[in-house]
């Protein structure tokens, strides 16, 4: 199957933006100034010529304008260069900085306990003799699998 460039357009822009569903029994369509092109009806497996072009103009930014302060569920996909800076991120200290670059905070996150930061990673072996002594391993065994280059 080959993909048309138009189509191409549309993955693209779809891309940019993680969209979900607003189900339920009190659901109401939000009230959301969508581009004229996405407005006539349309079957169930079409979508308006203009479409694929409407959507990769706008672009990310754009599109969570469109969506912001409604009930739509959708939000930008960010890279990680992006992610711990988006307002929704920086509100919740969703990411905290280690050694001067940013890392996911530990979760869950609840509001009695604090927020430690992330603790620093260990060295290539470093608890190898704490876990083979806790596998029930002697010291002399230890020494033999070092000498034997089977661990760290």
């Amino acid at each position: 199957m080959t993909l048309r460039k138009p189509a191409i357009l549309a993955l693209s822009a779809a891309a940019l933006l993680a969209v979900g569903c607003t189900p339920g029994p009190v659901y109401k369509r939000p009230a959301v100034n969508v581009p004229q092109a996405y407005r006539a009806p349309i079957g169930v497996n079409s979508t308006p010529a203009s479409a694929p072009a409407t959507a990769a103009s706008l672009g990310a930014e754009q599109w969570t304008a469109v969506f912001e302060g409604t009930d739509a569920c959708v939000a930008p996909v960010l890279s990680m260069a992006e992610a711990p800076f988006h307002p929704h991120n920086v509100a919740r200290s969703t990411f905290v900085d280690r050694d001067g670059a940013p890392h996911p905070a530990p979760a869950p996150r609840f509001s009695s306990t604090g927020r430690p930061g992330p603790s620093e990673a260990p060295l290539l072996g470093g608890h190898t003799d704490e876990i083979l002594h806790g596998l029930g391993y002697g010291a002399a065994r230890i020494t033999a699998l070092r000498g034997d280059g089977v661990v760290a």
